[in-house]
């Protein structure tokens, strides 16, 4: 059996720029890894803390979790990044483990699905270890905020 990235990041065998963004029991967020090792910068990833594969999966709690963690993630990203859009969405079809990616559209780059394809495919829009590294720290400080003020 092929291993899973997601619960390989998870577990922290795979270490992503600046470590994790957010966990709790049930999810977690980090900065974006690529097959390539190059990260997109602030592409986020929110994966399940369980090997999960399809949302008609997820527990009770963990729908309950998802949608705070998911709208406070994206204002996390919207207010350190100042994006054009953010997508989340979750695809699923190479990584077999429920997550969404949170990918903030910068000026300058394409629109929906085109987007998606250079990211993904071409490994367009990438930055370093450290660049990633430096938006998770202002984004898990932003997070934390706004979490607190939440609750």
């Amino acid at each position: 059996m092929e291993k899973c990235i997601c619960c390989e990041v998870v577990r922290g065998r795979i270490k992503t720029p600046g470590g994790f963004i957010y966990q709790d029991e049930f999810w977690t967020v980090t900065h974006s890894i690529s097959s390539d090792g190059a990260p997109i910068k602030g592409m986020l990833i929110l994966q399940t803390r369980r090997h999960c594969t399809h949302p008609a999966d997820l527990s009770l709690d963990e729908i309950a979790n998802l949608g705070l963690i998911l709208r406070e993630t994206c204002k996390a990203v919207n207010e350190l990044l100042h994006p054009v859009k953010i997508y989340a969405c979750s695809v699923g079809d190479k990584v077999k483990h429920v997550h969404f990616m949170i990918l903030p559209r910068m000026d300058g780059m394409p629109i929906g699905a085109e987007l998606f394809k250079q990211v993904i495919e071409e490994h367009r829009w990438t930055c370093s270890f450290l660049e990633a590294a430096e938006v998770t720290v202002k984004v898990r400080r932003i997070l934390d905020l706004l979490l607190v003020q939440g609750a």
